[in-house]
């Protein structure tokens, strides 16, 4: 079990660093209307397979992780580095970045249909990205 202060910090850097570099990350071939950074386009999408992959090069096989989407309110889990979420086995690091998607996309037939979090048509979003040691 890792706990020590410099671990977590490394943790909270690693976390940082990978959603800073999705938020970065352009796709190409965008359709007319929808962001061009990935973390957003695949969230509006509900496509959290490109992500996921990118984690998986990103970050060592020593962690695992969580994503949730917040509105400063309410969370909702997302994907996890596993099939499903997981529990966290120790301490854990968290990472934020906000994005901004159109409520309209997000809603849209073929990506979430509906809003992410019920009730909020708000188009600020908060991703989590919760991570800890195996």
């Amino acid at each position: 079990m890792v706990s020590s202060e410099t671990e977590l910090s490394d943790l909270k850097t690693k976390g940082d660093d990978s959603l800073r570099f999705l938020n970065g990350l352009k796709v190409h071939g965008v359709e007319e209307g929808y962001p061009d950074d990935a973390l957003s386009y695949y969230l509006a999408k509900n496509n959290p397979k490109p992500l996921k992959e990118n984690l998986s090069l990103f970050l060592p096989d020593t962690i695992e992780y969580n994503v949730y989407i917040s509105n400063g309110k309410e969370e909702i889990f997302w994907f996890s580095s596993g099939s499903g979420k997981l529990e966290p086995m120790g301490p854990t690091a968290r990472s934020y970045r906000y994005v901004s998607v159109d409520i309209d996309l997000i809603k849209s037939d073929g990506n979430w249909g509906h809003e992410i979090i019920p009730g909020y048509q708000g188009s600020t979003y908060q991703v989590v990205l919760e991570l800890w040691y195996i």
